[in-house]
């Protein structure tokens, strides 16, 4: 037995499938149960009608039966009765007695196969409920961004057969005629992540072997049409079963009022990527988790959980100033989806207590749940909210720090380009003199540069538009609007002071593709804020993993770290403060990364806590009275709301105000270290040669301060056992060559030799120039103390990979890899 899930906008539809019969369950508005069809006599099908809730008025249900597949979430049942039956012999009537129904109706099984919804209406009342069949069916789309045309075009392949259901909007705002074709992909494999181009398509479509082509004028596509089905029978099986080795090519037909050439546009078509059990969850702090699945837009979603049973669901959109907390939230934000009269028990067997069949939610599309907050037990006390994420998604970010300070980002199904893109502001403060009332904002066609000027950017760069879309279309709908026209599309990205932001925490479009060859990915999303515009670069977001009293595992793979040192050596502290940050790859505007801080201070009282800064100064001797901080971006530090910002968000807070940022001061006496969110180490705001002054939090008269220098990176290639953990190599390198006072960073490298048992590594060692350890280590002097390093390094138990070698031979190897390893590079 085969399960297959399907869904309606309105209507469940869990469609369990055999050579016998097909169960659809309906549960909309109140009315829950089932539909059945399963062979009766010969050549006839027996259709078993169970419901219960229906209206108090109804008397009768006309059931009938319909071609034309609906995708669930923003459609409404009673749309299906503005289209025809399948035949004459398709619409029938039950009786409905005590809000029930409870019936059978035959049907000519030749028809079951183009059954793609059923509707059932109620006479005396306005209710409709429907199901969606497209359950044996494998699914595609093609996607096109405009000019001239836009929106989505599925085929539902089955049996041999192909229907086209078209969602294609008109984007010249002319009556017009489409003529289609689907042509095998003119590119080479190597390219299917970057085609079609606008210039591939006009350049090569034609020419492109054809599989089949719209012959007579009932088969062409025409735009604006809520819904319009083609059906396709002759093309063949091979091209069918490679349909996603296909592009939709579209041509306007000749005669028409299109004002350009001929072909219209060119898209991949795609398999739609399911969502299966385990790819989305709501995880709760108890790691208790509901899950959520679903085959396609087409198929309804399972809901299920271990707990046996949840009541009281609830999905809200998250908004710019609680997008993550849950103990408040505002009703109206309430998607009124999850809906306890629309939940049916399913027949999914997931194997979970509690497993039920949605009727108005989807993860699919503008109306999708993903990113969004679920809350079970919304009216109770003990109530519980987790975001609904999925693993299948990329994430890129748009990071702003002048003039405007926060983030937006963005996800997408990294499986689909033609899925949905899910964009959410994080923009939190807005600091210049001049506050604006709203933000317009827009993806521009370059990238901005790394200087504060180009930031804060200019206003005459062009939108992303990769189709030169005259800006007249995009006033029919957003899909014709250009990628990067995004005020057009979704309004202001909020209105209010800059305490205040408020606008939609979330919004979710099909027009803006993260991978594809209309991609917007380093691309620049320009804020206008009406006095001045903010401009940051679109990147695909590194995850970082988080640390303790280590930096990241990315000094183990990437480029070498970036070092600060302040040495202090007075009559209040003494000792030494490191900065370090991994070091960003070509030149950057702003170092949007967490740094660390490393230090080892003394003063008279141990554990005397000391807050830290960096001051706008490169000047020691200012240090008594100079108190404005390191503040590049001008944040209003002595407005009377400043703490609370800048405790409540780190971007808020002053680049120099390290405590503030970290909410922690250093203690004396120990070594210790801390993480700052902000610390630009690198590019045109680097705190290099600016001063850190440490202020001791019970004493503000106790004051030190030095000059934060460069320091540079030294590397040494060393082999060692296994066995060893990087910590321990760390120690023995560092007490081998008095290197006590130096941070050390270990990473593994390739080398010629293989060994079973040893690893080859880069020690990165951090110092100045003119310090006494690092000359004493990078001198010749450095071979006395090769035979204890050896040692401690456990260098004779190497064993060469090939093991072919005799005993005194793999010592020999060994020795002579560690010899060549050890031979130091300058300068790294």
């Amino acid at each position: 037995m085969r399960f297959f899930l399907l869904f309606n906008p309105v209507v469940a539809l869990l469609i369990r499938v055999s050579a016998f019969q097909v169960e659809l369950p309906i549960a909309d508005q109140g009315v829950t149960g089932w539909i059945q069809l399963k062979p009766s006599t010969s050549g006839l099908v027996a259709v078993t009608v169970s419901l219960a809730g229906v209206p108090a008025r109804a008397n009768v249900a006309n059931v009938t039966f319909h071609n034309i597949p609906f995708a669930y979430g923003g459609h409404d049942c009673s749309a299906l009765a503005e289209t025809p039956y399948l035949n004459p012999n398709s619409s029938f009537q039950l009786p409905v007695v005590d809000d029930q129904i409870s019936g059978e109706v035959e049907i000519d099984d030749s028809i079951l196969n183009k059954i793609f919804s059923v509707l059932i209406t109620f006479e005396h009342s306005e209710v409709s409920v429907c199901a969606t069949s497209t359950a044996q069916s494998r699914i595609y789309i093609s996607r096109f961004y405009g000019s001239q045309v836009a929106g989505s075009v599925f085929f539902f392949v089955s049996n041999g057969m192909m229907t086209i259901l078209s969602n294609l909007i008109n984007g010249e705002n002319t009556d017009s005629l489409i003529s289609w074709s689907i042509r095998k992909k003119w590119w080479q494999l190597e390219r299917n992540a970057h085609e079609p181009t606008l210039h591939s398509c006009r350049n090569s479509a034609e020419k492109a072997p054809v599989w089949y082509s719209s012959h007579n004028p009932n088969d062409y596509l025409q735009p604006d049409m809520t819904t319009q089905i083609i059906s396709v029978g002759s093309m063949s099986e091979k091209h069918l079963s490679n349909l996603d080795m296909g592009v939709l090519v579209l041509q306007r037909v000749e005669g028409d009022v299109w004002q350009s050439s001929t072909l219209l546009g060119c898209a991949r078509i795609a398999r739609v990527p399911s969502y299966d059990f385990g790819n989305v969850a709501a995880t709760f702090p108890n790691s208790s988790a509901i899950f959520f699945e679903q085959a396609s837009p087409f198929h309804p979603l399972i809901i299920s959980s271990g707990e046996p049973a949840l009541t009281d669901l609830a999905v809200i959109v998250p908004n710019q100033r609680n997008q993550s907390q849950c103990e408040e939230f505002d009703p109206s934000v309430n998607l009124n989806v999850l809906k306890s009269t629309n939940l049916l028990p399913s027949k999914h067997k997931s194997g979970s207590p509690f497993s039920v069949v949605a009727t108005d939610a989807t993860l699919y599309g503008e109306n999708s749940i993903l990113k969004h907050l679920l809350i079970v037990g919304k009216s109770s006390i003990n109530s519980r909210c987790a975001p609904i994420e999925s693993d299948n998604l990329i994430a890129a970010a748009a990071k702003f720090f002048y003039p405007a300070v926060g983030e937006v980002y963005f996800y997408q199904d990294q499986r689909s380009w033609e899925s949905v893109t899910f964009i959410i502001p994080k923009i939190r403060h807005l600091f210049d003199l001049t506050v604006p009332e709203k933000a317009e904002w827009m993806i521009t066609d370059r990238r901005v540069g790394w200087s504060q000027e180009e930031m804060a950017c200019s206003t005459d760069t062009d939108v992303f538009d990769p189709f030169r879309t005259p800006i007249q279309y995009c006033r029919r709908a957003a899909e014709t609007c250009p990628i990067g026209s995004l005020t057009e599309k979704f309004g202001h990205l909020f209105t209010g002071s800059h305490n205040e932001l408020t606008g939609l925490g979330i919004y979710a479009t099909t027009t803006i593709p993260l991978s594809g060859p209309h991609s917007v990915i380093g691309n620049t999303l320009r804020l206008g804020l009406g006095f001045a515009d903010s401009c940051a670069n679109i990147e695909i977001e590194k995850l970082r993993a988080d640390h303790g009293n280590e930096l990241w595992p990315e000094f183990k793979n990437a480029s070498a770290p970036v070092f600060l040192s302040a040495t202090f050596d007075g009559t209040i502290l003494r000792g030494t403060v490191e900065m370090a940050q991994v070091a960003e790859d070509g030149k950057v505007a702003f170092s949007m990364q967490p740094g660390m801080i490393f230090y080892k201070v003394l003063s008279a009282e141990e554990d005397e806590p000391f807050e830290v800064s960096v001051l706008e100064s490169d000047n020691e001797t200012e240090c008594d009275r100079a108190t404005s901080v390191y503040n590049p971006f001008y944040l209003p530090t002595d407005a009377e709301n400043y703490t609370a910002l800048c405790q409540s968000s780190a971007p808020s807070c002053a680049i120099g105000d390290i405590s503030g940022q970290a909410g922690a001061a250093i203690l004396t006496g120990t070594d210790g270290s801390l993480k700052v969110p902000y610390l630009p180490l690198q590019g045109p705001y680097s705190m290099a040669k600016k001063v850190l002054r440490l202020r001791s939090k019970e004493n503000h008269k106790r004051v030190a301060c030095a000059t934060l220098e460069e320091v540079e990176l030294r590397v040494a290639n060393i082999t060692a056992a296994k066995s060893l953990s990087e910590s321990e190599i760390r120690s023995i390198f560092k007490e081998t060559f008095h290197l006590e006072n130096h941070e050390l960073f270990l990473r593994q490298r390739d080398a010629g030799i293989e060994f079973v048992n040893c690893l080859h590594y880069s020690i990165l060692i951090a110092g100045r120039k003119d310090n006494n350890e690092l000359k004493q280590f990078f001198s010749s002097n450095r071979w006395v103390n090769f035979n204890a390093l050896r040692k401690s390094l456990r260098l004779g138990d190497c064993i060469v990979a090939s093991g072919a070698a005799s005993s005194g031979t793999l010592q020999l190897t060994a020795t002579a890899a560690f010899v060549a390893a050890i031979v130091i590079k300058y300068g790294y």
